[in-house]
């Protein structure tokens, strides 16, 4: 209980640290840089294998068409663009709020798990830090703090819903075709946005950023 708690607090304090690195262009522009390793590793290395293993190559099909559709619509459609933005971001926050309740059944029994293991809790300490950085990152440029904090304020209650009622749950959720489905769309929904925000912030820094993302 103690160490999901602390896992909590760890996202929260996130973007307090990014704000803080935020004054500095060159450690933000190296933390931008480590947030999209680090999110692209965790979405080729977690939640994809987790799809494949009940969709088989399905699950890349997927991926590919979470990444790409937003864009493709927002290229043919701009009158659109700011509404079709809104489903990766919902999408993508739907999915984090799922991981964060499997962060959470974690910190009951990691090893009911079958590809977790002892030193599991950690690991989901350390990758909260980087998922709260992520939010912060991809998030507040869009809609501003609140909804910004509002994200985490879900992320959290689903942890607790993981821990307090997730052990038997998500265990059977794991196989669920349907959840490796929406984890796939989740993955590549969650790397159009990260690869989007990632081109607007160099654009930024050159003073020409494309204007659709700034804040509501």
């Amino acid at each position: 209980m103690l160490l999901m708690v602390f896992s909590i607090v760890v996202l929260w304090l996130a973007p307090v640290f990014y704000y803080l690195a935020n004054r500095y262009a060159q450690i933000h522009k190296m933390i931008e840089r480590i947030l999209l390793i680090a999110l692209s590793a965790v979405v080729v290395l977690s939640i994809l294998p987790d799809s494949f293993r009940v969709t088989g190559w399905w699950s890349i099909a997927f991926a590919a068409f979470g990444m790409l559709v937003p864009s493709l619509v927002e290229r043919a459609w701009h009158g659109f663009a700011d509404t079709i933005h809104w489903v990766p971001l919902a999408l993508g926050t739907v999915g984090l709020a799922l991981h964060a309740s499997l962060d959470g059944a974690a910190f009951v029994s990691p090893d009911h798990f079958h590809q977790h293991h002892h030193f599991l809790p950690m690991a989901v300490v350390v990758h909260r830090f980087f998922e709260g950085m992520f939010i912060w990152w991809m998030l507040r440029p869009r809609v501003g703090v609140l909804w910004t904090s509002s994200v985490l304020a879900f992320i959290t209650v689903f942890t607790f819903i993981g821990y307090f009622a997730g052990d038997v749950y998500f265990h059977n959720l794991e196989e669920d075709v349907a959840y490796g489905v929406f984890q796939a769309i989740v993955a590549g929904s969650l790397l159009h946005l990260a690869f989007d925000r990632h081109d607007f912030s160099k654009k930024d820094d050159h003073g020409h950023g494309d204007g659709h993302h700034h804040h509501h």
